[in-house]
């Protein structure tokens, strides 16, 4: 029988530590490869048990196309006539090679419960039920530490948008830094942005994915294209923070859609949030992490949003790129607003 951690042979280091965060696993910057391995199967499978659900849960992070490359990989045969949850449960079995194991781990049934919660709260009723009674105002607080959601789709037969080499990019850039912090996440679908967002109560939401007027392009469960209105992603940001009102430090400050033509609707977002900076027409990877590198250090050192922005455009190498990014709204005095206001 195959060791149940062996399905980690399959993946890349950026997908181990996606694997790591999603279960809550910290680990130190710079640890090797094996024994980050072995800090997951340490958690996820501490008896050295089989246990399919959790195999299942590794192997749902990816998209179809992912998966496919692991059968691929590990020279498995049939598995194209598979949809997506026969593919799951497919692999699971050639990895495992045992039967479904009941659902006898309460902890585990009460964790899906939790989950469920979630979906429901992407239903825009839910929301409204839940949250639209809680009004306090949000009060003009700093943070200690800047936390980056940083979500990224690339769904099939779409053009390369190289997300593993701009991740790497933003790794490096806040390698180091105590005042940020980097939670990167792949194969965003609109299910999947809910939960990120809900998890990790970031302070800046960096999407890296194809876009078109109104729309990001993230993926389903086949890890194909599929468009969401910008509009859908708003009223999301608006009731996660109502949900912290009174959380202030705690709350989305930001959002960088770092996606082509994103300007055109992005107004809708930024009535919910202090501030949104989008594209107005397709830009250069290279660009991207340029600017990106230019803000988010200048950010990191007490600079207001209005000067990390413009810290940022200088640090774009093409000068014809200069002007895709833009700082909204733009009738709110940004030269005043911080994320961290560091002591002089």
């Amino acid at each position: 029988m195959v060791h149940p951690i062996d399905i980690m042979d399959c993946f890349y280091v950026p997908e181990i530590k996606t694997i790591a965060e999603y279960f809550g696993i910290e680990y130190q910057r710079g640890i090797l490869r094996n024994d980050l391995i072995d800090l997951i199967r340490e958690e996820i499978f501490p008896d050295d048990g089989v246990n399919k659900r959790r195999i299942k849960k590794i192997l749902r992070i990816f998209n179809k196309g992912r998966l496919q490359d692991i059968c691929r990989y590990k020279e498995f045969t049939g598995f194209s006539k598979y949809n997506y949850d026969e593919l799951v449960n497919f692999i699971a079995e050639e990895f495992l090679n045992i039967e479904d194991i009941e659902e006898e781990y309460q902890e585990e049934i009460e964790e899906e419960d939790a989950w469920d919660f979630y979906d429901d709260l992407f239903e825009e009723e839910y929301v409204e039920e839940q949250l639209l009674d809680q009004e306090d105002e949000i009060e003009e607080n700093f943070v200690d530490r800047i936390k980056i959601l940083l979500i990224g789709a690339q769904p099939q037969k779409t053009d390369d948008i190289s997300l593993n080499y701009e991740l790497e990019q933003l790794e490096d850039i806040i390698e180091g830094r105590p005042f940020l912090k980097l939670i990167p996440k792949y194969n965003a679908t609109t299910v999947s942005f809910t939960k990120w967002l809900l998890r990790h109560n970031p302070h800046i939401l960096h999407i890296s994915a194809h876009g078109n007027k109104g729309v990001i392009i993230f993926e389903d469960l086949d890890g194909k294209p599929t468009s969401v209105q910008i509009e859908k992603i708003a009223s999301i940001i608006e009731a996660h923070n109502k949900r912290l009102s009174k959380k202030p430090n705690s709350r989305l400050f930001g959002i960088i859609l770092s996606s082509c033509f994103s300007y055109s609707e992005s107004m809708k977002i930024a009535d919910k949030v202090q501030f949104v900076i989008a594209m107005t027409k397709s830009i250069q990877v290279e660009s991207s992490i340029d600017f990106a590198k230019g803000f988010y250090i200048a950010l990191a050192e007490g600079n207001s949003i209005k000067d990390a922005f413009d810290m940022g455009i200088a640090h774009i190498e093409d000068g014809e790129e200069q002007n895709i990014p833009k700082l909204l709204p733009e009738d709110r005095n940004l030269s005043k607003a911080y994320v961290i206001k560091r002591e002089e």
